[in-house]
């Protein structure tokens, strides 16, 4: 393990402005090409922007910590409190932003802050995990394994083709991913926005995402709200959720606790869709052309709203307050499955 202290480095300025003092320093830490296989990332207050080049590169990180404060005396203070830790094991390697947790240190963020950015040259094959606190994570397109923790930042990650899933653990702030083949991704309290997950696992809690083209995903939703706008496979449990599909190809298979589920639009040859709702809001609309056995369990509180001529056989149920239709409507061409259970709340098929 190697510490390299800001006040010690070469570059060390002191700058008044307007009644207040900025001190910066910069570090510059080489990994030789081939030496490291993952690399880990870990800041506090500042950007991390990651630049991938191909070819057998070394890995290169450029650290620039700017420090205000009320004096130059409190400017200083906080530099020289805070330092870049560097660590190697076998062909891991780690570098972390280190501050002190002392009262003295944190008495001079009043009318006082600091800032830790690193921009970091990587190149092919190299794994890479980031964590960052209070700012920005920027990844381009990465073809290695992935992994991202963020509290209060912005995150833009482009498409991720690894063939590991990459993981995002996303808490406040923002989220902009454009694209990943396999997607593990954690969210709390944030506002996302997925252009394109090939499979994907999503659990959003008081999040607001929107994801533009979904084959295969598998959702737990809690709170806030869901706009996809087109999906093949999707899956999973929603409480307290809205969640809207604009196009969906194949498969629904959803649990649902309260609020809405919208399916605006629902191809002529999907297979199965499989809803479970309780005191929720639901409203599927099928393409002409559709053909399906619609399976319909429900009890007295349920407001049903079906096509005029779409007609229910009335069939008994193990349960004593439970009603239970089915019939078909269609297209006899078709033979796809619609199995919907409610427990109060409202049903209306287009």
């Amino acid at each position: 393990m190697k510490q390299i202290v800001l006040s010690l480095l070469t570059l060390l300025l002191s700058v008044g402005v307007a009644g207040a003092a900025v001190k910066e320093a910069q570090v510059k830490i080489d990994f030789p090409v081939g030496t490291v296989k993952s690399l880990t990332l870990v800041n506090k207050n500042g950007r991390i922007e990651i630049d991938r080049v191909v070819g057998k590169r070394d890995i290169v990180i450029n650290v620039s910590v700017v420090c205000n404060g009320k004096t130059e005396a409190d400017a200083q203070k906080m530099l020289d409190g805070i330092s870049i830790d560097k660590a190697v094991n076998g062909t891991a390697a780690a570098v972390n932003t280190i501050t002190p947790n002392g009262k003295s240190f944190k008495e001079l963020f009043t009318g006082a802050d600091w800032l830790v950015n690193y921009r970091v040259t990587v190149p092919w094959g190299v794994e890479l995990n980031i964590v960052n606190e209070n700012g920005a994570i920027t990844v381009p397109n990465y073809g290695d394994r992935l992994s991202i923790q963020s509290v209060n930042c912005n995150v833009y990650v482009g498409d991720v083709t690894s063939e590991t899933p990459c993981l995002l653990d996303i808490k406040r702030g923002n989220c902009v991913l454009k694209g990943a083949e396999l997607l593990n991704a954690n969210l709390e309290g944030c506002k996302y926005e997925f252009d394109r997950v090939v499979s994907g696992t999503i659990k959003a809690k008081n999040c607001t995402g929107t994801i533009e083209s979904a084959t295969i995903a598998n959702l737990t939703l809690t709170g806030g709200s869901l706009a996809i706008n087109r999906a093949e496979d999707i899956s999973g449990a929603a409480t307290d959720c809205d969640l809207s599909i604009a196009d969906l190809g194949d498969c629904l298979t959803l649990d649902m606790l309260r609020r809405s589920l919208v399916v605006s639009k629902i191809h002529f040859s999907f297979d199965k869709i499989m809803v479970n709702a309780i005191w929720a809001d639901v409203d599927f609309t099928f393409m002409e052309d559709s053909g399906y056995n619609l399976t319909l369990q429900h009890d007295k509180r349920l407001k049903v709203d079906l096509p005029s001529d779409l007609k229910l056989g009335r069939m008994s149920s193990a349960k004593k307050k439970a009603m239970i239709g089915t019939g078909y409507y269609g297209n006899p061409a078709r033979q796809s499955d619609v199995r919907v259970r409610m427990t109060a709340g409202s049903l209306k098929i287009r």
